[in-house]
């Protein structure tokens, strides 16, 4: 992964795509912008320091970080029924923490994305209404 491009507004604008392409519903009150996205499977391209174990400090913070987005359960994300991409290619999975929806993106199963959004009362009931049972 090219540590100089940043895929964040990208990730970003994919969930908000996502979660009108499952609600049919636009609400100005989902925080996309504000949302947090975290790249699993990379670091930020520093000047190589004077004291390396700042990088094992920010390791273990992002794993960490990650364990915990881990643990629970995940559901399957939803895909359009004509155009289904192959996992080898692209998957997501979500789940909900209080008011906050976190999608989890594997892309090529290698690179993992996850985005934390803060979605509204009235988003979240549809997306909930419409989870499989």
């Amino acid at each position: 992964m090219n540590p100089d491009v940043k895929l964040d507004d990208w990730i970003k604008k994919l969930s908000a795509g996502l979660i009108w392409y499952k609600t049919r519903f636009f609400d100005r009150d989902n925080r996309f912008d504000d949302s947090i996205v975290i790249e699993k499977n990379s670091y930020p391209n520093y000047e190589t320091p004077k004291d390396l174990s700042f990088f094992e400090k920010e390791y273990k913070k992002k794993m960490k970080l990650i364990n915990i987005i881990e643990n629970g359960k995940w559901i399957n994300g939803w895909n359009d029924k004509k155009n289904i991409y192959p996992e080898t290619i692209y998957t997501f999975y979500y789940k909900f923490i209080g008011k906050k929806l976190i999608i989890k993106y594997v892309f090529y199963q290698q690179f993992t994305f996850y985005n934390i959004i803060e979605l509204s009362e009235k988003t979240l009931i549809k997306i909930k209404n419409l989870e499989p049972q």
